[in-house]
């Protein structure tokens, strides 16, 4: 996770190669967990800023619409704050949404115009990784805007730099809230990107693509009980058969935006991949049931899988703190 320092950093050295608007920003939630960077260079500027923010719970929606009536020099006495200098600033207001893993990495913003509208959404990627993440995700927008139904969308590509300093994409914004459960509309989309090609778990790409990076770092980071309880589960279900799909790999809840058309916006493509498996919507549930009640039950092999991909994931990011949190006893998967 970024800390306050980190971010403070990164904001007066690679921000500034972007159209960041000049001015002071809230960390919110908090400066642990800086999650976004708001505008408060105005009363204006940061209604309109925490109006874009989604979120998860019930809660959070109460939270953010009461702060939205907060004057800003108020909530200066309760949030720390950013100033950024940008000789390159833009004439459009900007929410920061910094890459907790990395800021240094990759920095998406939220922009919109003076009016409120022509909101957009553009990625900044800076380091060779990163970079290539945003490559990757406007290959899979381009290629499956034929996938989708009259009920799903995947975003646009609205436009995308690829120079020396860095590769952007520029998207459209989605209003709407976050899904929480699964529907027909989703499942099907799902199901038109498996494939007709179904193999045992010991041979497919998939794992045979990721397992010998998970065994490396867990050891690198030193997680041998992890490691030795998701051996002991690929033993057992090595034998299950499950189709090659093409995968998003980061389905979940913040990943899924319902609109007020009845539309379904499926966003951040970034670590899609064309030889995954096909637990899209397991690892959806998955999360959702791990973030309501911090633990998971191994049943079968699918309920395996999105463990060792929830692993994999961690893995791939690097993020040792994470994987540290991790507990695999038996059958029982929490953090």
């Amino acid at each position: 996770m970024a800390s306050f320092e980190e971010l403070k950093e990164t904001c007066t050295d690679l921000y500034t190669r972007t159209p960041v608007k000049s001015g002071k920003y809230f960390v919110m939630p908090n400066t642990e967990k800086p999650a976004f960077l708001v505008p408060a260079y105005s009363q204006k500027a940061f209604r309109a800023g925490i109006q874009l923010i989604k979120p998860i719970t019930r809660k959070g929606d109460l939270k953010k619409r009461l702060l939205s009536m907060v004057p800003v020099w108020i909530l200066s006495l309760k949030f720390k704050s950013i100033k950024i200098d940008n000789p390159n600033e833009g004439d459009d207001h900007t929410l920061i949404l910094p890459w907790n893993q990395d800021p240094s990495g990759k920095v998406t913003i939220i922009k919109w115009n003076n009016s409120g509208k022509d909101v957009q959404v553009q990625k900044y990627a800076f380091k060779p990784e990163t970079r290539d993440m945003v490559r990757n995700e406007r290959s899979y927008l381009n290629k499956l805007k034929g996938d989708v139904t009259a009920k799903i969308i995947v975003p646009e590509v609205v436009n995308f730099e690829d120079n020396e300093q860095f590769t952007l994409l520029e998207q459209e914004f989605y209003f709407g809230e976050y899904v929480e459960e699964i529907n027909t509309n989703i499942l099907s989309f799902f199901d038109k990107l498996n494939t007709t090609k179904i193999v045992e778990l010991n041979h497919h790409p998939y794992l045979n693509s990721k397992w010998p990076k998970v065994k490396e770092m867990l050891k690198e980071f030193e997680c041998n009980q992890l490691l030795d309880q998701l051996q002991s589960n690929m033993q057992q279900f090595q034998h299950v058969k499950f189709q090659v799909a093409t995968m998003h790999s980061d389905f979940s809840t913040t990943n899924t935006v319902h609109t007020k058309d009845d539309k379904y916006v499926i966003i951040d493509w970034e670590d899609a991949e064309d030889e995954g498996i096909n637990i899209d919507v397991p690892f959806f549930r998955f999360r959702r049931h791990l973030y309501l009640h911090g633990s998971w039950k191994i049943t079968n092999a699918e309920s395996f899988l999105v463990v060792f991909h929830y692993v994999w994931f961690m893995v791939s990011k690097r993020n040792k703190e994470m994987l540290r949190q991790f507990q695999l006893r038996g059958s029982e998967f929490s953090i």
